[in-house]
């Protein structure tokens, strides 16, 4: 580890839910375990998410206090564990370099080897779930110094891509991905309609069109997150009548964030309509 590493780094985190965030100084790791890195944060972006463990909608933290917020990051190489220093793309990387990463996935379960569905992996390690007490202290976000554990994906983020965006992205970009995955193919003949223009739905709409989509139109929620009943932004969700966008069949709708509209029109048949953006 390099001479210019302090030994604490601060943090913005939570010690009471419903509570303001408290800066704390945490001890940065002296020992780095293998395949990990310690980086130095140049942003950090807010997710849902990160409101519904602050407020506690998200269930109880418990033990975890404090807990330092955020997952959605990008920070600068400040130091290697022992092994290979590349990134999931094989790229190689040097301590300066900017990377944005996932949480822990194991591989080896069946989530991550059979279903193919990582984010559901049996024996993930997730930020946001670990006190600023336990070892390697650093799990989240929000934080000068961050620890990017070593099973999780990372890439090496180019020169020309702002912080804001790439931040964003390790989170709302990587769930689009996800989602278009799943979505399949679409042809210059589609038209793709995005509910919700949160960050998920804005990179829907973005990679809608580098896919080649034809029209493609991407607006708010009816009654986003409003519901006392749901404060996860999840109401019921309710049949509508096959949509059309300039009097051309819709290939696909695409939720793009946490929420369902219960006014939401339905695809053309043979058309699909995939949630992102949603805790399961």
């Amino acid at each position: 580890m390099t001479a210019e590493i302090p030994a604490t780094s601060r943090a913005a985190a939570l010690t009471a839910t419903g509570e303001a965030l408290r800066v704390l100084d945490v001890e940065i790791p002296a020992v780095i375990e293998r395949d990990a890195l310690l980086v130095r944060m140049t942003a950090a972006t807010l997710c849902g998410t990160d409101v519904h463990v602050a407020d506690g909608s998200a269930g109880d933290v418990g033990g975890a206090l404090p807990l330092i917020l955020g997952h959605e990051m990008v920070g600068r190489i400040a130091a290697f564990g022992d092994g290979p220093r590349t990134d999931s793309l094989g790229q190689p990387l040097a301590e300066g370099d900017r990377v944005v990463w996932t949480h822990g996935m194991c591989g080896r379960c069946r989530a991550c080897v059979i279903d193919g569905e990582p984010s559901l992996c049996e024996n993930r390690r997730r930020y946001m779930t670990e006190s600023a007490h336990t070892y390697p202290f650093l799990h989240g976000g929000f934080s000068e110094y961050g620890y990017v554990y070593p099973t999780v994906g990372r890439v090496r983020v180019p020169d020309d891509v702002p912080d804001a965006v790439a931040s964003a992205a390790a989170c709302s970009l990587r769930t689009v991905m996800h989602g278009f995955e799943r979505l399949g193919r679409i042809a210059a003949t589609d038209t793709v309609v995005v509910q919700g223009a949160g960050p998920v739905g804005l990179f829907a709409v973005a990679k809608a069109v580098a896919e080649g989509a034809g029209p493609c139109a991407g607006g708010p929620v009816a009654g986003r997150r409003s519901s006392s009943d749901h404060p996860r932004g999840r109401p019921g969700q309710q049949p509508g009548r096959p949509a059309h966008a300039g009097h051309r069949p819709v290939h696909a709708g695409v939720l793009g964030d946490g929420s369902v509209d219960p006014h939401h029109h339905r695809p053309r048949r043979g058309g699909d309509h995939p949630r992102d953006g949603q805790a399961r």
